[in-house]
């Protein structure tokens, strides 16, 4: 039996969305054509977008839809070409990367736990001449860090900083994870990370910006080429089913569980930090990790080595040595992050197949 526990990189389709698929009469037509085939493409992005306005109570906030969480953190920050752009160290590299001419990019830094100095950050934005924007990490991929969206609204509020979260690790995976600060300017969020198809994401906005893909004008110029009508209604399909089905308390149970076993033979990164009900990171405290990854996956275990977007390189994992890990302690990691639906009885399965690797080259090392 095979475990798929990699759901911060990409998650399976939702069944929902499987089914719907299966629908001889998807909508196909460009929803800017004013025929009926048109109209009804429209209707059902119409449909997606009052349906995720509603779930997060997001009535003041206009969506522009896009190809996922890369584009649309790029078209914020990129939308801003002579601000001060303030990010974390650990923030995802579609953030560390958007870098334009003009813009004057600022990194903080994070603790062993994740935890940023917030006051000092402040004190930073506020010596910024000009518009400032900061990027938020609600949740972190690679840790399942949380801050607390109260410290953008505090942050906001000394500074007067335009802030853009990075919601794409939040749905099923917090407790609060439909409750979003109205407070705040932008929030993104990718299709695939809860269920719906690849290639299709969408951002939360208030304020104007420059748009990065220019054309027809579609989505009020926002995000210009033709709207991906299954797409959208995909995510719609998607976060319903995970807003009916998920149970997070037993998820969390889950986790802690396989958490407590874990912690007997590695080391949990960021253990003291507010995490998600999903990941684990743990570093291995055995030579060759690229042998150990191979044989979790021969066991069964299908597991990342950090952020998938950078996997496959055995470079040291910049999050963790931003975290403060040596650079030898930085290629040991394992992130290990469950599906919302992940039962306690699967937990025992899973652990038996990890303890099994982990013991096995302790003996050989």
């Amino acid at each position: 039996m095979r475990f798929y526990l990699d759901y911060n990189s990409t998650s399976p389709l939702a069944s929902s969305v499987k089914e719907w698929l299966k629908n001889d009469d998807l909508p196909f037509a460009n929803p800017a054509s004013i025929h009926s085939s048109g109209k009804r493409s429209r209707k059902f992005i119409d449909e997606t977008t009052t349906y995720i306005k509603d779930l997060f109570n997001a009535h003041e906030f206009n969506i522009f839809y896009h190809s996922g969480a890369s584009e649309g953190i790029n078209t914020i920050i990129k939308g801003y070409p002579k601000a001060h752009v303030f990010c974390s160290v650990i923030d995802h590299a579609s953030v560390i990367k958007a870098q334009n001419p003009g813009v004057t990019f600022h990194t903080f830094p994070v603790d062993s736990n994740g935890k940023f100095d917030k006051e000092k950050l402040i004190a930073e934005i506020n010596v910024c001449e000009g518009l400032v924007l900061l990027n938020f990490t609600w949740v972190h991929n690679v840790t399942g860090v949380v801050w607390d969206l109260k410290f953008a609204e505090e942050i906001k509020k000394e500074t007067g900083a335009t802030i853009h979260v990075d919601a794409v690790q939040a749905p099923g995976k917090i407790e609060n994870w439909k409750e979003i600060n109205p407070h705040l300017d932008f929030y993104t969020f990718s299709g695939h990370k809860f269920g719906a198809l690849k290639g299709v994401g969408l951002t939360l906005y208030k304020e104007k910006f420059i748009p990065l893909v220019h054309g027809g004008g579609q989505q009020g110029g926002a995000r210009s080429g033709t709207e991906n009508a299954m797409g959208v209604y995909s995510l719609k399909l998607a976060l319903k089913e995970l807003d009916q089905k998920i149970n997070l308390k037993e998820l969390r149970e889950a986790k802690e569980i396989l958490e407590k076993s874990i912690k007997e033979y590695a080391t949990i990164v960021a253990e003291k930090a507010p995490r998600n009900n999903n990941t684990i990171l743990f570093l291995q405290d055995l030579e060759n990790p690229e042998i150990v990854q191979i044989a979790f996956d021969l066991a069964g275990l299908e597991l990342g080595t950090g952020s998938a977007c950078s996997s496959g390189l055995q470079v040291p994992d910049r999050i963790l040595k931003a975290l403060g890990f040596s650079e030898e302690d930085a290629l040991k990691g394992f992130r290990l992050s469950l599906g919302p639906y992940t039962s306690l009885e699967q937990i025992g399965l899973i652990w038996e197949k990890i303890k099994d690797v982990l013991e096995k080259f302790r003996q050989t090392s």
